[in-house]
């Protein structure tokens, strides 16, 4: 899970009181996704319906939350605590981390660390160290978690 501050200090009291998990907004999205597969079926489809809404929604959901984290809209604790709204603390090259979270946040497109890269090396415009950095500090790997079995369970039953 995550990594937290150290216990004295004001941000690990912030992280104490005002970070949530993702849990209950997960289970109450797999069991409304439940329920209208299954209305649609006829018949309750349990974990079908559940490995279904994983299979196609819990990784942008993943990837949603983080940016959230980053951006210092909501605080997860599934994400480092350290990590919280690490954005607001970026003051140089605005316009191209802004460009960044544009293209990464596009839903058409899943766009990770590799397209952006690639998407660097192809405009001569972008400094290449630049965007590594930034990637760095999004870290928007961090997002490809496991959907925990315990949350699906819940939601199942």
């Amino acid at each position: 899970m995550s990594q937290l501050p150290a216990d004295n200090s004001p941000e690990a009291r912030f992280f104490k009181w005002f970070a949530q998990s993702m849990k209950w907004f997960v289970i109450e999205e797999l069991r409304i996704h439940k329920w209208h597969l299954s209305f649609a079926a006829g018949r309750n489809l349990g974990m079908e319906a559940i490995d279904d809404w994983e299979r196609r929604f819990w990784i942008n959901f993943c990837r949603w939350r983080r940016f959230e984290h980053i951006e210092g809209e909501q605080c997860w604790i599934e994400f480092n605590g350290l990590d919280f709204a690490v954005l607001k603390n970026v003051n140089a090259f605005n316009e191209l981390l802004d460009e960044i979270l544009r293209l990464m946040k596009d839903r058409k497109v899943l766009r990770d660390n590799l397209e952006m890269i690639q998407w660097a090396k192809s405009n001569p415009r972008i400094c290449e160290e630049h965007v590594l950095q930034f990637l760095e500090v999004i870290n928007i790997n961090t997002a490809r978690m496991k959907l925990p079995e315990e949350w699906k369970r819940i939601a199942a039953a």
